[in-house]
């Protein structure tokens, strides 16, 4: 029997997520995958070590109420307005599954994070994509679009700008549907849109742990939501679906928040000055609310830059699609890092 005839055509023909290249080799300087270059607070790993013993052998909460208790306290909601996940990645998942039936419609912004389409695509959906702006705004044309879901990365990716809060409500009185607002680069930013809850009980935030919290290795993952759809995504999940050390590490991470938005400005610091030197080496570098910069080289080919980068263990991440394939995306890492970034970049333009 070929069993690849039994899956779902939509799944037989959908392309797959692609993530960033891992590396096994320790001597890659990577700054593809959006990852923190610092470690998480100290207090997490000290957590860590006292949990690890008799008690794995126990199942976790399954509603992890010490997690979203601790988030709920730090940005000011109830617990029930809280679910926690296994990345947010998880809970994406959980709200296409939630809220759209095949044909149904789920509307995109293009370019954008594309986890999104193939969650669409495996749920049978028929996808509406509207193009950003030339400086990545929401276009006119997504406000006439009705959707179940409609799916928006606020900062944005991959170009990292900050989306206009009035737009995004705009869109989630609209939409007809689900907004979710993907908050996973927030606290890069200099705003966020959790006051846009208190009103608008069709939008969704999700958060990870992954980039500022340094916790990627973890999977943890959040949504902040009016009760009733928390209830309703509550009925979905997986019974355990995060495990006893992740939600302590989320916990405890939460708790240390002064000690993560500290490493965040340092990241900022370092990214804009990244940015500028960029800039004197004949780049484009979009403004940013992200702890990456979007960049086009003037004077070469991003897929040229891309590949020199890589034939010097330097891994940056290049899409090869329409309208992004101008730009290299770069992950802000240490100072180390990122001098020999710029040294190297350096070498490279001198020889174009």
């Amino acid at each position: 029997m070929n069993v690849n005839l039994l899956f779902r055509k939509n799944i037989s023909d959908m392309d797959s997520y692609v993530p960033g290249i891992q590396p096994k080799d320790a001597r890659v300087i990577k700054l593809n995958t959006n990852e923190n270059p610092y470690p998480p607070p100290s207090a997490v790993i000290d957590g860590l070590k006292q949990a690890i013993g008799a008690q794995l052998r126990l199942y976790p909460d399954p509603v992890c109420d010490d997690l979203r208790i601790a988030i709920a306290k730090t940005y000011g909601f109830s617990k029930d307005n809280i679910i926690a996940s296994n990345g947010s990645d998880e809970i994406l998942s959980m709200i296409i599954r939630a809220f759209v039936d095949p044909g149904d419609s789920v509307l995109l912004m293009y370019p954008t994070y594309s986890l999104y389409k193939v969650l669409a695509i495996a749920q049978s959906a028929k996808i509406i994509e509207c193009a950003l702006t030339e400086d990545f705004s929401i276009p006119q044309t997504a406000y006439s679009q009705q959707a179940k879901v409609c799916f928006v990365p606020n900062p944005n990716v991959p170009a990292g700008n900050y989306i206009d809060k009035k737009n995004l409500l705009r869109l989630a009185n609209t939409c007809g549907g689900i907004l979710v607002i993907d908050e996973a680069y927030v606290d890069f930013a200099e705003d966020s849109c959790l006051d846009l809850l208190a009103d608008n009980k069709n939008i969704i935030i999700t958060r990870t742990f992954s980039k500022s919290f340094s916790l990627a290795g973890m999977r943890i993952g959040f949504a902040i939501a009016d009760e009733s759809v928390i209830k309703g995504l509550m009925k979905i999940k997986d019974s355990y679906n995060l495990n006893r050390l992740s939600a302590l590490a989320g916990k405890i991470a939460v708790e240390n928040l002064n000690e993560v938005r500290s490493r965040a400005q340092s990241i900022k610091a370092l990214r804009d000055q990244t940015a500028k030197q960029l800039q004197s080496l004949q780049f484009e570098v979009l403004p940013s609310q992200t702890n990456f910069l979007f960049a086009r080289p003037l004077q070469a080919t991003a897929r040229f830059i891309y590949e020199k980068l890589l034939s010097k263990n330097i891994l940056v991440r290049f899409f090869d699609q329409p309208r992004v394939d101008q730009y290299i995306r770069v992950t802000i890492g240490t100072e180390n890092e990122m001098k020999i970034f710029i040294e190297t970049v350096k070498q490279i333009t001198e020889q174009v």
